[in-house]
């Protein structure tokens, strides 16, 4: 509701939610079963499939037809995408409450004016959908310094996009810590998960038996998470995300979404400090 504190995670920035906050492909290795996550910054400056002009990555979705996103991926970054399943801020919100909230241990007092966003003190803080919502969806936010300074996050869409790697593998154990056999979490999920997710028309239910039975021994714990990287930069007036696929980290990362390299044979995640102050994510030996 508009009325709500959280209500600009919901009610985004003025593109009245027809272009998608997060972009996320999920690779599953054919004979291990291991999994990664590849993230797309939404600022991403690609070419557009099916056009003669370059703009933001985000640009190139249409939440009734998905074709002209999964090209210009498939296009640009020479990955196959086999299928597309679209989520709205519900099920999100929907899947956090279902488990009984998220609890994330912060060195430092949190905030974002934007999303409503108000983490008040260190430690341990439960988030309830609404405002984990708030949390995944921060794009301003800023951290109490020790200097007792409200200081602006600088890592732009690459912190945001940390934080919510994280805050999906916390979530995904806290699912798996429920077990399959809670019939209660799985009825609500379902109801969920059918009003408000869309799934492309060549997903059939053999498929769908095919990725359940991938994922039978998918630890969260141990799924590697991607982010495509690349340096802030303007084109115009307009503040966009430079893509750089050369480095030798990006290149191996490439390499196993196309099957050329096993997934173990990627890097290992980025340390948090590469993308600004650590204190900005969770406690890394932090416990809730």
């Amino acid at each position: 509701m508009p009325s709500s504190p959280y209500a600009g995670a919901f009610l985004g920035a003025g593109d009245g939610g027809s272009r998608p906050d997060t972009i996320m492909l999920l690779h599953i290795e054919p004979d291990t079963g291991h999994v990664a996550i590849l993230s797309f910054p939404r600022d991403l400056w690609v070419p557009v499939a099916g056009t003669n002009h370059m703009s933001k990555i985000n640009s190139a979705f249409d939440k009734n037809d998905p074709k002209r996103l999964i090209a210009t991926i498939q296009s640009f970054f020479q990955i196959q995408v086999d299928h597309y399943i679209s989520i709205d801020f519900c099920v999100f919100k929907d899947l956090v409450n279902a488990v009984g909230g998220i609890s994330i241990p912060f060195l430092t007092p949190l905030k974002d004016n934007n999303t409503g966003l108000d983490v008040t003190a260190p430690g341990c803080y439960k988030f309830d959908g609404d405002s984990a919502l708030a949390y995944a969806r921060s794009r301003h936010l800023k951290y109490l310094a020790p200097t007792g300074k409200w200081t602006v996050d600088d890592t732009s869409d690459f912190g945001r996009i940390k934080r919510q790697q994280d805050f999906i593998r916390r979530l995904m154990q806290k699912v798996r810590s429920k077990g399959a056999l809670d019939i209660g979490l799985v009825t609500r999920l379902i109801n969920s998960f059918q009003k408000r997710v869309v799934v492309d028309a060549n997903l059939t239910a053999s498929d769908m038996l095919q990725l359940a039975n991938a994922l039978k021994g998918f630890d969260p714990a141990t799924t590697r998470s991607f982010i495509v990287q690349g340096h802030l930069t303007m084109k115009g007036t307009i503040s966009v995300v430079e893509p750089v696929l050369t480095t030798s980290r990006m290149q191996s990362i490439l390499a196993a979404y196309r099957n050329r390299l096993r997934l173990a044979d990627t890097p290992a995640a980025e340390k948090a400090v590469e993308y600004g102050n650590k204190s900005i994510l969770p406690d890394p030996n932090g416990k809730c």
